[in-house]
């Protein structure tokens, strides 16, 4: 859904708002919170950043604990066994961790023509 020099309207959203990921919550490492992290060192207004920017392509995966680790770039949160996301027609939904990989990964493309089963988030 969101693009880096090209803003996307509704209508290039051709999978349906339902079925396009917009924002999402990200991991972040408990072990350095507080602290500058890789992705997580200037703030939401830094544009277009680590600090801001997720991928589908990547697994989810829950909050994690780690002194010597401070890269995650990955979606996800400390809430047990699910993320919350926004989709772009403005639900929010949980997202489970454990989410087929091609399935998040057609969430995060907003027209790819591919029918998502939203049994499975």
């Amino acid at each position: 859904m969101v693009q880096r020099y090209t803003p996307s309207r509704i209508r290039d959203i051709t999978d349906g708002t339902s079925n396009t990921l917009m924002v999402a919550e990200k991991r972040m490492n408990l072990a350095l919170m507080g602290q500058p992290q890789v992705d997580d060192d200037i703030g939401y207004t830094s544009g277009w950043d680590n600090n801001m920017m997720r991928r589908t392509r990547r697994q989810p995966r829950p909050d994690f604990f780690n002194p010597d680790n401070n890269s995650t770039r990955r979606f996800g949160s400390s809430h047990p066994g699910r993320f919350n996301a926004v989709l772009a027609d403005g639900s929010v939904r949980p997202i489970s961790y454990y989410i087929d990989r091609t399935l998040f990964k057609y969430l995060g493309h907003k027209s790819d023509g591919q029918v998502i089963n939203l049994d499975g988030l």
